[in-house]
């Protein structure tokens, strides 16, 4: 059910929640989703049962506990401007609603303005039925996410993803300037069908947009500025660390992707200018690890966070992987860094004498492990043996 507005582009559509149906206004114009604490009111104080009861007209199948918590979920406060017009602190409301037979959770602010209207609240568009077809290539920031969105999305959905590190690059000094020619391919490796999408020189014409998936991780918001920085069209992004806070999208699942959906935006001009300059204004073209904390790009010396990594190697013999597994646990959403560039961190560690290997393992325990070193192009020698040809090894840090 819909109601058309012919002086303005919003209409009313009907949305259920929690199994009743709502009046919500549907605003593209507007940025953010919108509900009205009468609605939450609504659910207030009743029980979760099959039976009709005094303070319940309708029967809910479920049992025995208040449904106002099971619909709706607090997930933080943001300062937005509400259906008045004002800028208010609301808090973040993630809630699933159900619209043309497909349940989606969706993220609202609660609006106190709307108290009382002849409305339920405001969606600023339906992005699952817009944005989840073929008319817009959805660019992932890694494999794994890939995978995901093509589980997540409708059939046919074109999906890339990108097989750089943009934050590191290639560490041997010596192929800086090849992994800087390879990144200014701006190489987009299509998810299933072994193509290859170059953001320079193709076809993009047969798509209305870009969809770009991302966090606050740094290498997804390189990926977010290489993007926009090359591509003129319309492009739409999706920060999943709005609904999903300090999560990086290789982190969530399938479903948890999809409820993202709807809250896609669209990059403004001045938005593309602003991202376009913060990744032009960065060092592309000589060896160095970027970052991105407090909503800005920076640089960090490799010594820097090399000296990190060695703060979790031990004076005892441990896996290889301990110590790097320690120091991504540790670090910043804005500072997560591939584990090939800790691969790297940890064979310079040992070439430069600063840790002792004490066991070497040169077989694989299974028919389908790979040597450590067999995506690496330069050889890391330790006492004249390339260590990229172990499987795995022990190591502790020199006294």
């Amino acid at each position: 059910m819909s109601t058309k507005n012919k002086i303005t582009s919003s209409y009313t559509e009907l949305v259920n929640i929690g199994g009743i149906g709502f009046m919500f206004e549907v605003n593209s114009d507007l940025k953010h989703n919108l509900i009205s604490p009468d609605v939450l009111s609504f659910f207030d104080g009743v029980p979760e049962s099959g039976y009709v009861t005094k303070d319940c007209a309708f029967p809910l199948a479920k049992s025995n506990t208040n449904i106002s918590s099971s619909l709706f979920q607090c997930v933080g406060y943001e300062k937005i401007v509400c259906f008045d017009g004002t800028s208010r602190m609301c808090q973040r409301i993630r809630c699933k609603v159900e619209h043309h037979r497909m349940k989606n959770p969706m993220i609202f602010y609660l609006d106190t303005s709307l108290t009382d209207s002849n409305i339920s609240g405001i969606i600023t568009q339906f992005q699952s039925e817009m944005l989840n077809n073929k008319k817009f290539l959805h660019i992932a920031p890694s494999n794994p996410t890939a995978g995901a969105l093509k589980q997540a999305l409708n059939r046919g959905v074109e999906i890339a993803y990108t097989e750089l590190h943009l934050s590191t690059g290639c560490l041997p000094k010596n192929l800086s300037k090849e992994e800087y020619q390879r990144c200014k391919q701006h190489e987009l490796w299509d998810f299933g069908d072994g193509l290859s999408y170059k953001l320079f020189g193709a076809d993009l014409s047969k798509y209305d947009g870009i969809v770009i998936w991302h966090s606050k991780d740094v290498e997804s918001m390189l990926l977010l500025g290489l993007i926009v920085s090359s591509y003129n069209g319309c492009i739409f992004h999706i920060d999943v660390s709005k609904s999903y806070r300090n999560y990086r999208c290789i982190d969530l699942a399938p479903e948890q992707l999809f409820s993202c959906l709807n809250s896609a935006i669209k990059v403004s001009p001045r938005k593309k200018q602003e991202l376009k300059h913060k990744y032009d204004d960065l060092p592309h073209e000589y060896p160095c690890v970027k970052r991105y904390v407090g909503h800005k790009f920076g640089v960090v010396e490799k010594e820097v966070v090399k000296k990190r990594l060695l703060r979790y190697v031990t004076n005892k013999p441990q896996s290889w992987r301990i110590p790097s597994s320690y120091a991504m646990a540790k670090s910043r959403i804005g500072e997560w860094y591939s584990p090939m560039f800790w691969d790297c961190l940890t064979l310079e560690l040992l070439s430069e004498g600063q840790c002792v290997i004490s066991e070497m393992v040169f077989e694989p325990k299974s028919g389908c492990e790979y040597p450590l070193g067999s995506c690496m192009t330069t050889p890391y020698l330790y006492n004249g043996f390339d260590l990229r040809k172990l499987y795995s090894f022990k190591y502790f840090k020199v006294k």
